[in-house]
């Protein structure tokens, strides 16, 4: 509801969310239904690995999000095409900068 009404004002809405294979991102479909774009940023799972490992630093928690990223990406990967075919926009962004990918995500925005 929170990102509807934002929309609606006239911002743009990002979601920082990872893949959970019991909801197949359904919480979103709503968002679909007013209009919004859905899109799923995708890098190589070493280039998020290498993400996190750069924002969370070594540590005790390391192997915990390591095993995380496996099993989120194993998951993932098997559920690609279901959700295309449900309307989200997958972006293979392990080449991109952030900057790159913000680029991609107006170039989307300003087609719709």
């Amino acid at each position: 509801a929170m990102a509807q009404r934002y929309h609606a004002a006239g911002y743009a809405v990002v979601i920082d969310d990872f893949y959970d294979p019991a909801s197949r991102l359904r919480e979103y479909d709503d968002l679909a239904r007013a209009g919004m774009m859905r899109v799923l940023l995708y890098p190589a799972a070493q280039k998020a690995h290498a993400q996190n490992l750069q924002r969370s630093g070594p540590g005790p928690l390391q192997e915990y999000l390591d095993d995380g990223i496996r099993i989120v990406y194993a998951e993932l990967g098997k559920a690609l095409d279901g959700l295309q075919h449900d309307g989200w926009i997958v972006l293979d962004t392990t080449d991109d900068s952030p900057a790159q990918t913000v680029d991609r995500l107006h170039a989307l925005a300003a087609r719709l």
